[in-house]
């Protein structure tokens, strides 16, 4: 019982992980947007 409890959290901590991975990612992707397109029109 008390490792499935372990795995569980280990899993939890896995997934908020790779969402706060996702999260950089995609706040990368729109600053670069927001620069090329800040080039583009200057």
């Amino acid at each position: 019982m008390h490792n499935l409890e372990q795995l569980d959290l280990a899993n939890i901590i896995e997934e908020l992980e790779d969402f706060r991975r996702e999260q950089r990612n995609a706040c990368k992707s729109f600053c670069r947007q927001i620069i090329v397109h800040w080039l583009l029109s200057a």
